[in-house]
């Protein structure tokens, strides 16, 4: 409105007529809400215009005092946090590297069991001249390799001495263990399924043109994977029985 009045005074205007909500504008502060004073009557054109006092100014804004601080926090702590506590450390550089320090080193493992060179070049020279009794006596006495205080039985050979085929495994199962009897687990049923549907023979008098043999490279059962010190001590008895069956 300023602006209007300023360019109608360039122009030459002298006078000019306005409106209560007008004058009240002029004489109020900025930005002031007017909605709030009553709205005078509009003189008319034989009367004076009402003079309207000016409306004092609004009071200073208070400054913020502590009662304030809840209410505050309250609105302004959802936007702005606190920055979270730096973690504390257990132990400082010196008490971790005197700790490594003290520290026992692990022992090392322990060496793989191995049996005596000589046992085992005697016990070869043995079985190397042996025939097929005196073989299974050997591997029933034999005690190299340990296995035989831990297993039940020990599975020499199943089939005939003369045949056309020969099975080799690696040690019996744990049902051949408990009973002696061969194939009695799930995979020497299997295996005693396949030589059968191949037309195999596992009876001791079977003929040689059907006659099938199982043999296990340890005798004994072997609660894991057998060792190189195990498999050592039961290969001249293996050597020597294909030798005979041969």
């Amino acid at each position: 409105m300023t602006r209007i009045l300023t360019k109608m005074r360039g122009q030459g205007v002298k006078y000019v007529w306005l409106s209560e909500e007008n004058r009240k504008a002029l004489h109020s502060l900025p930005g002031q809400f007017l909605a709030t004073q009553q709205t005078a009557a509009v003189p008319r054109d034989n009367q004076p215009a009402q003079t309207v006092a000016p409306t004092p100014p609004p009071a200073p804004p208070q400054p913020c005092t502590m009662a304030d601080a809840p209410e505050i926090s309250r609105w302004y702590g959802t936007r702005h946090r606190a920055a979270p506590p730096r973690p504390q450390y257990a132990a400082t550089q010196s008490q971790v590297t005197q700790q490594a320090i003290q520290t026992p080193a692990p022992k090392p493992s322990a060496p793989p069991p191995t049996i005596d060179e000589k046992l085992l070049a005697e016990f070869s020279a043995t079985v190397k001249n042996a025939d097929w009794a005196s073989l299974a006596n050997l591997t029933c006495d034999c005690t190299l390799c340990g296995l035989a205080t831990t297993c039940s039985h020990k599975l020499f050979y199943t089939g005939a001495q003369k045949l056309r085929v020969l099975f080799v495994g690696d040690f019996p199962t744990f049902e051949e263990d408990e009973t002696g009897i061969p194939f009695n687990g799930q995979a020497g049923q299997m295996l005693f399924n396949m030589g059968k549907a191949m037309g195999l023979n596992w009876a001791s008098d079977a003929p040689q043109q059907t006659a099938a043999g199982y043999v296990n490279v340890l005798k004994c059962r072997s609660p894991s994977v057998p060792t190189e010190m195990q498999l050592s001590a039961c290969l001249p008895i293996l050597q020597r029985q294909i030798e005979l069956l041969s």
